[in-house]
Order: C-alpha cells, then sequence, then structure tokens
C-alpha cells in the first residue's frame, strides 16, 4: 500500500488570499498530492512584523478560503505552541503520530532566499522535501541546496498577489474582489480586520 502524499502549506496567511489557494492547488496537482494542510503560524521567526489579525481570524479566513476545495484543510498544530513558530518543529508535531505519510512542505519562490537560516534546515528537509512554485517578480537563483531545490521546482502559472499589498488596500477600502473572495471580504468586514 503505497504512503499518502500531504504537503504542509505554512504561513501567516494575513490575510490568505488567492494567490496561496491557486500555488496550493496547482502543486497539489502536477505532484499528485493527496491533500494539502494550510498552517497559519502564530508568529514568523523570519518577518519582524507581527501578524495583524489574531491567529482565530487567520484560520476562519483560511477555512472560508479552500471552502469547496477536496484534499484542501487547515491545521492548527501552532494554536498552542508558543512563538515563535519554527517549521522543523511543526513537522516533528505532525509526523510524530502518523508512519503512512510521505511529507512535503510549499513554499513560494520568494522563501528560497532564506531557507539555510530556517531552524535544523537539513534535518527539516529530511523529513519533508520542499516544492516550490515561482511567483512573479522574483528573481530568485539558488546559488546552496540546488539539488533539494532543483527537484522541489513546479511549473505553475502564479498570480501576483501580496498579503501586504491586499491589506494596504483594504486599509484604504481599495475594491479587493479581484483579490479575494466574497466570503473573506464579507467576514472582513464584519470583524473590522485590516481596516
Amino acid at each position: 500500500m503505497s504512503r499518502r502524499r500531504v504537503a504542509l502549506f505554512g504561513g501567516t496567511f494575513d490575510p490568505p488570499h488567492l494567490g496561496h489557494l491557486n500555488l496550493a492547488l496547482q502543486i497539489k496537482e502536477k505532484r499528485a498530492l493527496d491533500e494539502v494542510l494550510f498552517v497559519p503560524a502564530r508568529a514568523n521567526p523570519l518577518k519582524s512584523e507581527q501578524p495583524i489579525a489574531p491567529f482565530e481570524e487567520r484560520v476562519e479566513l483560511l477555512k472560508l478560503l479552500i471552502e469547496g476545495f477536496d484534499g484542501l484543510t487547515v491545521n492548527t498544530i501552532e494554536a498552542t505552541r508558543e512563538p515563535p513558530s519554527y517549521t522543523i518543529d511543526t513537522v516533528k508535531s505532525y509526523l510524530s503520530s502518523r508512519e503512512d505519510i510521505e511529507l512535503f512542505l510549499i513554499l513560494g519562490e520568494d522563501q528560497l532566499a532564506t531557507l539555510t537560516q530556517w531552524k535544523n534546515y537539513k534535518e527539516l528537509f529530511s523529513l519533508a522535501k520542499p516544492l516550490w512554485g515561482a511567483r512573479p517578480g522574483i528573481n530568485y537563483q539558488p546559488t546552496h541546496l540546488q539539488e533539494l531545490i532543483k527537484e522541489g521546482h513546479v511549473e505553475i502559472n502564479p498570480l501576483e498577489l501580496s498579503a501586504t499589498e491586499i491589506r494596504k488596500r483594504l486599509k484604504k477600502r481599495a475594491n479587493c474582489s479581484d483579490l479575494l473572495p466574497s466570503s473573506l471580504l464579507d467576514r472582513i468586514e464584519q470583524k473590522a480586520l485590516y481596516l
């Protein structure tokens, strides 16, 4: 019996948007993954700014984003862990009760430049293979971990979206209907997030 192919897709998701969904769906299809777990971080150790929206709200926004898509789920494994959120700790915790999993990590191309700054990155990538899709405007040429990065490359049609830009547009009350599903926009307005 073959092992289930599962990918963890971590990030602050502040807010989650169609670019995140697009990346997950394309990598899931092209690498024949059984499931993609969106894992929101409580605090990212490589980002100085703290999330604007509370963890619980980012979880609810993620649930709305992936609603109706088979094989996409939200995992709150980091909800009770003290920040910062290290990927190696999340991976070990996830694998501790599972033996039938071939585990992957979904990354954006912009994350490749910082991989060697990640805690215990060599051990991490021996437990979970990275899969990454290109984002527009990122011209990073990997000079380290070359073989691993080459193996993990997935050709995708990326959407040029940025959570930072979306937050700025929301704050200005600019139209974001082409960036976020209406269900997310409704909740953001209802909870007065990013305004």
